[in-house]
Order: C-alpha cells, then structure tokens, then sequence
C-alpha cells in the first residue's frame, strides 16, 4: 500500500523518492509500467512478477500476474499468453496453494506450447506442474513430469533448464529414499553446472550432495561437500550461515561436539543480525544439543530455552517438539526429575496435536483411497471366480477332494467377504466424516463472505459521509465564496477539516486491517516500554483533549512488554481517541497497569458515556454496525476496535472492555511480559 502511495506520488508530482533497497527494484519496474504503453508493460510485467517471487511477495506476484493474463486476453503474442498463464499459476500455487486453479492455468500453458513449439516454455511449465504435484506429496506424478521435462531440456540443449530439472527429480527421489537414483541425478546435475558460472545453482549442488551424503550416513563426504560450499561463499551472507549451521549439525552427528561449536557460533552471527527467527530457534536448539553433550549445562539451557522461545514465537509445531524434547533431556541429565516430567508431558501433548493435523490433512484423500480400493476389490473378485472355475474342473476327477477343497474355499470366501464388508464400512464411514467436514467449512465460508459482504456495505456508506460532506462544503466555498462572511468561511474550513479528518482516519483503519487480513504486516517483536508509549499518543492527543478540556493522567511507572511497537502503538492511539470522543467536556482517562502470570496489562478508562451490554457483546463483529456519535459529535466506522483486537491477537495478547451505560468504560490490553536479564 504504502509503495503504491509514493507511486501515485511520483507519477503525479514528479517528485523522486528513495525507497528501501531490497524493494527499488521492483518499485522501479512499478513506476515504469504506470508510464508505458501495453507493448513495454509486456516486457515488464514477467521481470516484476519473477522477482516479486524470488523475494516470497506472493501477494504483489498474483496482483500483477492477474493484470498481465487480462492484458495477454487483449492483445499480445502466443509467446506472452504462455508466459502469463505459468506466472499466474505460479504466483497462485505459492499464495493461495490451489492446486486446483493453478494446475488449469499451467496446463493452459502447457498446450499452447506444445501446439507452438515452444520448447523452453514447455520445459519450465512441465517443472512447475512438477512441483504441485510435489506439494500435494504425489511422488510419482511428479516424477512423471519432471522426467518428461528432463527429456525435452536435454533435446534442446538447454544447460539451465537441464540443471533445474535434474535437481528437482534427484529432491523427489530422496523424498521417496531411493538413494542411488536421487544421487545419480544429482551427479548428472552438477556435471552440467561444471563450466557454470552461476555461483547460485553450483551451492544448490553441494547442498544436495552434502544432504544425500547425510541421508546415506556419509557423513565425511558431506562434510567435504559442505567445506566447498563454505569456501565459495563470502563471510556474513545467508549461504555462508546456512553451510555452516549444516556442517555444525554434521559434526554433531558425528560426536564430535567441540569442534561443532564454532561452527554453530558463526550461523548465529548472522542470524541473529538479520534476526531469521526459525534459523535462530534451529541454530540454538543445535547448539545447545551441543553443549549439553558437553556437559555445559549452564550454557546449554540458556541456549535451548533461547531456541524453543523463538519455536514458540513463529508457532513452529516441530521446532516445539525438539525444544520440549531436548530439554526433557537436559533435565534428565542434571537430575532434576520433575521438570524432565513436566517438559515429557509437554512433548507428548505436541506429538499428539501434530498427528492430529497430519490425520486431518489425510481426510482429503480418502475418496481417493476409496476408488482404488474398490478397484482392488473388483480385481479380488475376479481372481476369486477363476479359482471356483478350476476348482469345478477338479472336481470331476475328485469328487471326495472337490468336496473338501469346495469347503474351504467356502470359509475363504465368507471370511474375505466378511473383511471386505467390514473394510468397505470403514471406508465409507471415513468418506461420510470426510464430506461432513467439508459441507462444515462450506458454511462456515458462506458464513464469512456474507458477513464481510455486510461489513463492506457499512464501510462504503460510511464513506459516502465525509465524501458527501467534502462535496457539499467544496462546491459552497467555489460557488459561493463571494456571498460569504470571513466566519461562515471559517465555519466551513471547519468542518471540512473535520470530514477530511475523518476521512482519512476510516481509510487509514481499514488500510491496517485489509493488510493484517492479507498476512502482509510483518511483525518485529522487541521489548517495548508502555509508559513511552502512552506518554508518546497523549502528547500527540493532548490538543484534541484540551478542546474538550478533558484530564489525561498517566499512572504507569515501569512496564516493559515483548511485541510489536508500530501495531502497539496503533492500538494505544485508537483506544485513546476513542475515550476522548466519548467523554464529556471536563471529563478525565486515566491509564494504569496490572501483572499476571507472566502478563502485563495496560488498561484505558474513562468517565464517558459507557455501553449497555448488547453494545458490548456486537463491539468487535465485523458485521455489525457499530459507530457511534462522540460527545462533540465525532463520528467514526468502528472498525479501529475490530484492528485493535487483530493486532493485539497478532501479539500474542488479549484485548478485553468492561463499561457501565453513562458511568464510563475500561479496555484492557494483556501482553507479554519483556524478559528480565
């Protein structure tokens, strides 16, 4: 949102902005295809969408991937068409992950250039269908078209192409454990980046050397693969840590724990710069492995609680488990048997709640399994009916062994059938639990869409107000300017300062939510001080209070909590906005603080107007019309209260609001409590 605001800005002002590095690239692309015709936003759009995927912004990659498929609808070449049906496909396989959709797009793509010839095309699109099939863990459809991909790469001599596809086969067959395939592939591979000069693709080559190595237990060799890795790399980047926290945990596979420390210590250098939580968590969680085998076991548990903090701060069910059990491990070997029990309880429930997902995303293939089964039942059957065949023939030279073998097979027969019953029930049974949860989440999304249908039609009439409001006021001061006294004019200057304020306030609300909703806001959680905080928006506040000559006390002294400052911060300035709006002139807020159980809460009240309990219980639904005038007739949408409870959630934290019908309300904020060194 916010590159698309300085882009506005620069196409209309002609103003040239500095923006961030890692993102002028694509900014660049950005301003270029708003200034071109159709013919150069052809060429553009490819080069934005691949580097919006190579930096993982799926969402900006589906955005402009969706504007270059309509304009290839238009106009254009067969070529480009090709081309904006794989990206499009991409970009919604790594964003949305369906497989559906995507896989109807890239087959698009795959017959337009088959029938065109298309060579190179028909080989990337072949290795992106490849890695839906991968996603969905059907192996051996993915090695059907990754090995036709390899094919055609091969005939037309492309070196990259080959490369990528050998890669991408050898990574299916180490998922599959088919060792020597998957190493013979990875051979051929790295043969072909020999006279490359492409630094990336050889890494990936001696890290999927270094991982078969592993894989099979050679451990030496993948030691030597790593070392080269480490040699073409420089000191301080993402590839120079990765190889070293591999090669750490090699070592440490090996027993050789002391001289994996180092190794180890310099992945945290770096990750702890560029704060990568998940490598933080699996960097220390390694390490203290480490110094636990040590017998370093003050270091070790300061390291491993590190690493499981940081598990459970990106909600990484599998890095949790490691920390639960790696500690439950150092406990044993202190002897403290108590907290070994507590963290083995804590490892068994984890275990419990990952099998019950991976059971859950199993539910989707049992139609799947059901088909085949009865496939392999038919097949049973028939079997079966050529052996009562033969055993008829038999019978004419046998009646006494006929007879018997006729009985036997008769038990057979019955208890196969009796299995089959019991095996088709079951099946069924899961199938019947299979489509009752999907006709569950089929109503839960009609529910959604009809509620967010809801809240949009509040948001657009909410809109209408302030527009309204500018146009009338506008068209009086253009149109009338002239019959006007220096006070009306002042009057009008007035409120279309308010409306303009209001205004902006509903957009830069619903601008907040619609990203949160997205997934597009990063959160970066430090130790913040709440006392700055507040003190920070009452200042900002303290006009707005003054003209209602409202009394601001901020009561906290010390609290430190561990979040995000700039969603926070958010949070603190809509709360108290809204208990200035809703206070009467000469009224007070008030901020004060409680702790609990490693919790620190910081709660807003004021002696305004207060909230009936229907009020209460409809405040944070996002279908529900919720503005209310202020005291002074301030008007708002509602929806800072719905982006104050998702960012307080986002958190990790609890935002809650206890009012009294003409008495005052309090909201309260709950997070967690900063660390203590």
């Amino acid at each position: 949102m916010t590159r698309t605001i300085f882009l506005s800005l620069s196409f209309v002002l002609g103003i040239c902005l500095n923006f961030h590095a890692q993102n002028s690239y694509q900014d660049s692309l950005e301003t270029k295809i708003l200034l071109v015709n159709d013919s150069a936003k052809m060429v553009i759009y490819p080069l934005l969408i691949d580097s919006y995927l190579q930096s993982s912004y799926f969402e900006d990659a589906d955005r402009n991937a969706n504007k270059f498929l309509k304009l290839t609808e238009e106009q254009g070449e067969v070529r480009q068409r090709v081309e904006a049906l794989k990206l499009s496909g991409v970009s919604k396989q790594e964003l949305l992950s369906d497989h559906e959709q995507s896989l109807e797009l890239l087959l698009q793509a795959l017959k337009l250039s088959e029938n065109n010839g298309f060579k190179s095309m028909e080989v990337e699109v072949l290795i992106s269908i490849g890695d839906i099939f991968l996603d969905i863990n059907n192996n051996y459809q993915t090695l059907d078209y990754l090995l036709k991909a390899d094919s055609k790469a091969e005939k037309i001599k492309n070196s990259d192409l080959i490369s990528k596809s050998k890669f991408k086969i050898s990574e299916t067959y180490l998922q599959l454990n088919e060792f020597s395939r998957a190493f013979e592939y990875i051979s051929e591979g790295c043969s072909v980046l020999r006279s490359s000069s492409q630094k990336q693709d050889n890494l990936r080559c001696l890290s999927l050397k270094s991982k078969y190595f592993e894989m099979v237990g050679d451990y030496e060799s993948a030691i030597e693969a790593i070392d080269l890795a480490i040699n073409n790399t420089k000191e301080g980047t993402q590839d120079y840590a990765l190889f070293n926290l591999k090669k750490g945990n090699v070592l440490k596979i090996q027993k050789q724990y002391s001289n994996s420390l180092q190794y180890f210590e310099a992945a945290l250098t770096f990750y702890e710069k560029e704060q990568k939580v998940e490598y933080l968590s699996r960097c220390n969680l390694s390490y203290g492995d480490a110094l636990m085998k040590l017998e370093q076991y003050d270091s070790a548990y300061e390291i491993l609680s590190k690493g499981l903090r940081f598990a459970i701060e990106i909600n990484s069910k599998e890095l949790i488990l490691d920390g639960y059990e790696k500690l439950y491990q150092y406990y044993l070997a202190i002897e403290d048997f108590d907290n070994a029990e507590e963290y083995k309880n804590l490892f068994i429930e984890i275990s419990e709640f990952i099998n019950t997902e991976k059971t859950e995303q199993k539910i989707g293939e049992l139609q799947t399994q059901y088909e085949v089964g009865k496939k392999e039942q038919e097949i049973q059957v028939l079997e079966r009916n050529k052996e009562i065949q033969q055993l008829t023939i038999e019978k004419q030279k046998n009646r006494q062994f006929i007879l018997l073998m006729s009985l036997g097979l008769l038990l057979v027969l019955i208890l196969a059938g009796s299995l089959l019953y019991r095996s088709k029930r079951r099946s069924n049974k899961m199938l019947k639990l299979a489509n009752e949860q999907v006709e569950k989440q089929n109503e839960e999304l009609k529910e959604l869409n009809a509620t967010k249908d809801k809240f949009f039609s509040i948001i657009g009439h909410d809109l209408k107000g302030p527009l309204n409001s500018l146009t009338s006021f506008s068209n009086l001061l253009v149109n009338h300017s002239g019959s006007l006294s220096p006070d009306e004019i002042k009057m009008l200057a007035t409120d279309l300062d308010k409306s303009i304020k209001n205004l902006f306030s509903l957009l830069d609300n619903l601008l907040n939510w619609a990203r949160s909703q997205s997934g597009r806001i990063e959160l970066e959680s430090k130790r913040l001080d709440l006392k700055e905080l507040v003190d920070s928006n009452i200042s900002l506040l303290q006009r707005i209070a003054e003209n209602k000559s409202i009394e601001i006390v901020n009561k906290i002294d010390l609290a430190e909590c561990f979040a995000d400052e700039n969603t926070i911060n958010t949070v603190i300035r809509n709360l108290l906005s809204n208990a200035l709006k809703f206070t009467e002139e000469k009224g007070k807020v008030y901020f004060t603080k409680s702790e609990t159980d490693g919790m620190i809460s910081i709660h807003i009240s004021d002696n305004g107007v207060g909230m009936t309990k229907d009020q209460i219980d409809k405040l944070f639904q996002i279908g529900e019309k919720q503005s209310t005038l202020g005291t002074s007739k301030e008007k708002g949408t509602g929806l800072g209260l719905i982006l104050c409870k998702e960012f307080v959630e986002m958190n990790g934290g609890t935002l809650s609001v206890k009012s009294i019908k003409d008495e005052g309300s309090t909201f309260s904020i709950k997070l967690k409590k900063a660390y203590t060194n």
